[in-house]
Parts: structure tokens; C-alpha cells; sequence
């Protein structure tokens, strides 16, 4: 507001008429004159912007909020603004239900961008340490404000939250512990301590040492996860660990990965004798707990889907 009051009046007064005359002065090749002293306003609404948006409590970043509470607070507000009688003060109740509704909204406990680059870990104060390469800085950028986080990227990617050596980095916390590897040389440390495993690379047959943790399995983001699903969010519950991917919540859409794979693989058939014309059935790889079997599939967006391996 208060820079539009500055702004605004050097914009109707004094830039548009300017480029107004660029337009008149532009036959006879005369708008030079006129694009310079346009320039200057246009500097000029630059600055106060800028001077704004550095005062304090010029930006408030909230968290993300979910999709009914919005629809609530929407439909509140144009109750309350297109009607003029009484009972327009209605309008108050949804917007009311959706404030309170507001704090809800279930947040992911590990982030994993689409190519597995960048990884983000939910610390026991609620707030995101991240390991992060250069480039995968606007991906975690979108997540703190998602959050409503006022740090900047560059300050959450120095995992902080996380234990590094040259093979890798591992998050403490036990049952909730989240690797990334940098090879395959720490898989087997890996499968014996971490919940959830994150590779850039192919991930080989097998977790060696998982069954040091007493049959329990680790959930694993490998590059064919990454190419399938796109970027994870995962969740802890006291249930287990449950996966969302970018491409689940598309859908099988013809231009989504998703959708591609499927056709494909509907287009396949077998060769071997006495199946011709039988479609084969190729599962999607999804990031799934270590099983090399089979479980309930309630959910098309959870992690309820056949193993990796």
C-alpha cells in the first residue's frame, strides 16, 4: 500500500504520458529524449519498491494453508462483500471456520526434489535442514515458503541437521534417520541405520544390512524413483512411512510421466509361446520400503506399492 501510494502517481503522471510521446515522437525518430526521461520514472518506481520491500515487516511469509480452508475464506469474504443487508455479517462464519482450520494442514517430514539433488529433513523444532547442490536452490526456496520460512535457501542447505562425510549424509534420529549417498560404497552402512535412503544413482539388488535393524526395511529414492514419481514428500507415522509423488497426485494423464509409462507399458506384449496377445504388466517404480515382495495397496498415493528390489 504504501509504496503503491508513491508509485502509482509516477506512473500516471509522469511515465505513461512519456511513453505516450515516445509513440508520437517515434515516426520521426525523436523518442530518444522521451525513452530516457521514461527510463528515469521507471528507475524511480524501482527505488521506491525496493525502499519498501526493505523496511521491516514489509514481507510476512505464512504457511501454506489447506485447499478448504481457503475455498472457505474465499467464499466467506464474497458472501460478505457482494451483499449489502444484514445478513452479509454470515459471511463471518466460513471465514472464521477457515482461519481455525487453517493450522491443520499436515507437513512433510523429508522433501526430495525430482532428480533427487536436493534433500530436506523436518529437525525436531519443526524447521527444514536441507542437503542441497547449487542448482536445486530454487526448489528449496519454494518448500521455506511453503513453510513460511523467512531463511534464506543458501542458510538451510548447509545441513546443518545432517552428519557428512565424503560417501554420503545422514540425519540423526533413529527410527527417523534420512541418508543421502554419494555412492554405492555406503549402501550397506546405510541399510543398517537409516529409514529412508536417497541415491542419485540406480540402486543395486539388495540392502546389505538391513536386517540389522531387526526386519526393518528402509524406504529408498533411487533414480528410477526419482524418473518415475518426480519430486516425494514422505511422511512418518506411526504406521510406517508414507510416500506422496508429484506424478501420483497428476494422475495417468497423457502428457504426465506417469501416463507415458502406462502406455507403454500397455503397448508391450509377450513374446514367450502361448501368451501372444497378452498385455504384461510392468509396475511403475515408485520409492517403496526394501521388500522385494508385495503389500497392501489402500492407497494409490502412499508408499503401498511392490519393491524396488
Amino acid at each position: 500500500m504504501l509504496a503503491n501510494l508513491v508509485a502509482l502517481p509516477l506512473c500516471d503522471l509522469y511515465v505513461m504520458p512519456l511513453a505516450l510521446a515516445v509513440l508520437i515522437a517515434l515516426p520521426f525518430g525523436l523518442e530518444y529524449w522521451p525513452l530516457v526521461a521514461m527510463g528515469w520514472g521507471i528507475n524511480g518506481m524501482t527505488y521506491v519498491a525496493q525502499a519498501v520491500a526493505a523496511l521491516p515487516g514489509s514481507v510476512v511469509r505464512i504457511p501454506a494453508i489447506p485447499t478448504l480452508s481457503f475455498a472457505l475464506l474465499v467464499s466467506g469474504g464474497l458472501w460478505l462483500l457482494l451483499w449489502s443487508r444484514t445478513w452479509r455479517l454470515l459471511g463471518l462464519i466460513p471465514i472464521a471456520a477457515g482461519i481455525l482450520w487453517s493450522p491443520v494442514l499436515s507437513r512433510p517430514d523429508v522433501l526430495v526434489s525430482r532428480d533427487g539433488a536436493t534433500v530436506a529433513v523436518r529437525a525436531a523444532d519443526g524447521r527444514l535442514s536441507a542437503v542441497a547442490v547449487r542448482g536445486g536452490m530454487f526448489e528449496l526456496s519454494r518448500w521455506l515458503e511453503y513453510d513460511g520460512d523467512n531463511r534464506a535457501a543458501k542458510d538451510v542447505a548447509a545441513a546443518q541437521g545432517f552428519s557428512c562425510d565424503a560417501i554420503g549424509c545422514i540425519s540423526p534420529g533413529g527410527d527417523r534417520a534420512v541418508a543421502v549417498l554419494a555412492g554405492a560404497v555406503a549402501l550397506r552402512d546405510a541399510c543398517g541405520r537409516a529409514s529412508v535412503i536417497v541415491m542419485r544413482f540406480l540402486a543395486p539388488n539388495g540392502c546389505p544390512g538391513a536386517s540389522a535393524r531387526s526386519g526393518a526395511f528402509p524406504v529408498v529414492i533411487d533414480q528410477a524413483a526419482s524418473r518415475a514419481g518426480g519430486a516425494h514428500m514422505l511422511f512418518f507415522r506411526s504406521t510406517g512411512i508414507y510416500v506422496q509423488t508429484v506424478e501420483a497426485a497428476r494422475g495417468v494423464r497423457p502428457w504426465s510421466q506417469l501416463g507415458r509409462l502406462a502406455e507403454a507399458a500397455t503397448g508391450r506384449r509377450d513374446s514367450t509361446p502361448g501368451s501372444v496377445g497378452a498385455a504384461r504388466a510392468v509396475e511403475v517404480p515408485f520409492a517403496t520400503p526394501q521388500l522385494g515382495g508385495t503389500t497392501d495397496d489402500d492407497d494409490s498415493d502412499q508408499v503401498t506399492r511392490p519393491g524396488l528390489w
